[in-house]
């Protein structure tokens, strides 16, 4: 609360020295790109990249903050505590030679950007480790903020991404990259708040002045400035979609987007945003990759690009060829599998044994990352799937297709004694054998919507349905692919998609009141007539053996009790081979 009056006040204080203007149908500030910095640490350099935004040259360029954002750009972020961190001490990290290197390398190259400076105080008390990933074109250098982010308010947010260009895309658009260079040093760290940035290299301590790669609030604070740097964009019509420091821009025609992408691009330089010219691709096409997809606005389709297919299919050869690997090992591998969900069919329904064995061997090992993660033999199964289905699940629509006017509509009920299944043209009830009377009720449940949808595919020329059932849990499973709560429940949602495959059946799963689900219930609940009666199965069993008899069907049965894999059932039923015995010859 305080930081919002003391952000409010310094609105209200640039407004009245004629720096910025006060929006009249808002409590939002326009700030020109020009607006002047107030003193920060002696100790940080002129050309601290944290102020980059306050540094562009003057322009007409205007964008609108809340007092918030406004005090974040004046004066730097100031860290948002949880906890009040006490100094901490961390195990310095070891380098080998190389990496030592490259460490250099990039602390050289922050302080004469003025991401870094060297402290004034040296103090020791809030050091974290820093070091370089290796990426495809670059090393990265990261802050470890795991001690600091342990302290810090989580705070959650949304982000912009695949699931926002999916709503923006158009058939045929052309669509071309921006990628900015060192996004988070356009954002200052309040003076206050740069001690807990700290890290210590060949026994000198330096200090950031803007965001860090490793601080777990700077997507999002990153994300939030974001969103009022291109609101002046999307004002004057122009589509686009940002995850960080991608952006993706969307126009008809080559010639218009090349005008927009240059607008675009002019604007957030003055902004005091850097292009990354190597990274961007600014030539219009209908075919883009952005965010690691590839963007097909001719097919209107999402799918992944062969390096990221190679890299994932690569992963899941190490784990089948020794699975004996750790949670955290694991833990990476559902993190790249979960990174594709947007553009692999059904690629969420099958990892849920994954999750599940990953997650029950943490809880063992008391969360020891570094312990192994027990695959069982359900989990190796996934991971065979999606070998032999990464290539051929690879692309989804950019636009998933509703269904037709015509689908069928299916009500389906299950009660401890028997199912029912009502649609135009399939009305049909069952009944329980003694096992299946031992499932829970979800089990059975979802046994019944398996059973709707075989009925239906035997009918041939039914491929849309909408099916409706008054059992919350059955439709979480069955309309968020599955879940890890039970086994049972997920082997069913996978055969229930398995099934929709086979007969190339469109499904839409909708809930329904228990009160209006009236036929189906009335079908659960008829009592089995006398003409479904059978010989107990060791009866069956002994007839068997005192004949010597090798029969092959079951010609007056019923999914509940027939006594041979194939069997006549009397009326429509999800697994008889045929009806009616006396009809047959």
């Amino acid at each position: 609360m305080a930081m919002e009056v003391e952000a409010e006040e310094a609105s209200l204080a640039l407004f009245e020295a004629g720096v910025v203007d006060r929006d009249s149908s808002s409590n939002r500030t326009i700030v020109p790109i020009s607006t002047p910095t107030t003193t920060t640490n002696p100790a940080t350099p002129t050309s601290n990249a944290g102020s980059n935004i306050h540094q562009s040259s003057p322009s007409t360029t205007k964008i609108y903050l809340n007092p918030a954002e406004l005090f974040l750009i004046r004066d730097g972020y100031q860290l948002q505590w949880a906890t009040k961190p006490a100094p901490w001490k961390i195990k310095k990290m070891q380098h080998s030679p190389s990496d030592q290197q490259a460490v250099d390398a990039a602390i050289d190259k922050f302080l004469k950007a003025g991401i870094i400076y060297r402290s004034p105080t040296q103090d020791r008390s809030y050091l974290s480790n820093f070091f370089t990933i290796q990426e495809p074109t670059k090393r990265r250098p990261i802050l470890d903020c795991t001690r600091l982010n342990q302290h810090l308010q989580v705070q959650h947010f949304k982000m912009e991404g695949i699931p926002a260009l999916r709503d923006l895309v158009e058939p045929d658009d052309y669509i071309v990259k921006v990628d900015l260079k060192d996004a988070y040093v356009v954002v200052p760290i309040h003076p206050s708040s740069q001690k807990f940035l700290s890290l210590e290299n060949r026994g000198i301590v330096y200090q950031y002045s803007s965001l860090a790669f490793g601080l777990s609030l700077a997507p999002r604070i990153f994300t939030k400035l974001m969103r009022y740097a291109v609101e002046p964009l999307r004002a004057q019509g122009i589509r686009l979609i940002y995850y960080l420091d991608d952006i993706c821009i969307l126009e008809k025609s080559k010639s218009k987007l090349k005008e927009t992408v240059q607008l675009v691009l002019q604007h957030l330089q003055d902004l005091g945003f850097l292009i990354n010219h190597g990274k961007s691709v600014l030539t219009p096409n209908k075919i883009q990759e952005f965010l690691d997809f590839k963007i097909d606005t001719r097919k209107m389709e999402i799918s992944l690009p062969q390096h990221k297919l190679s890299k994932l299919m690569q992963r899941l050869k190490q784990v089948e060829k020794d699975p004996e690997r750790s949670c955290r090992w694991i833990a990476g591998l559902l993190g790249k599998i979960t990174a594709v969900i947007p553009a692999v069919q059904e690629a969420l329904l099958h990892i849920r044994h994954i999750q599940r064995d990953l997650a029950r061997s943490l809880q063992t090992n008391h969360h020891q990352w570094d312990r192994v993660c027990k695959l069982t033999k359900k989990s190796m199964l996934e991971i065979s799937w999606w070998k032999s289905h990464l290539n051929v699940k690879n692309g989804l629509p950019i636009h998933p297709q509703p269904l037709s006017k015509d689908a069928l509509t299916v009500h389906v009920d299950a009660l401890d004694s028997g199912w029912g299944v009502h649609s135009t043209r399939v009305s049909q009830a069952g009944f329980w054998d003694d096992k299946a009377k031992e499932d829970s009720i979800n089990v059975r449940e979802l046994k019944a919507i398996y059973y709707a949808l075989i009925l239906h595919a035997r009918e041939g020329d039914i491929k849309e349905l909408r099916l409706h059932t008054d059992n919350i849990t059955a439709l979480k499973y069955v309309t968020k692919a599955g879940g890890t709560a039970s086994s049972v429940l997920q082997d069913l949602a996978v055969k229930i998609q398995d099934l929709c495959n086979q007969y190339s059946m469109k499904v839409h799963y909708q809930h329904i009141a228990g009160v209006k689900n009236t036929v189906a219930d009335h079908l659960s609940r008829i009592h089995k007539p006398l003409h479904e009666s059978s010989i107990p199965p060791r009866f069956f069993s002994q007839l068997r053996q005192s004949w010597g008899r090798r029969w092959k069907i079951d010609a007056f049965a019923a999914s509940h009790n027939h006594k041979l894999p194939q069997y006549w059932s009397m009326t429509k039923d999800p697994f008889s081979s045929r009806m009616d015995a006396f009809q047959q010859s």
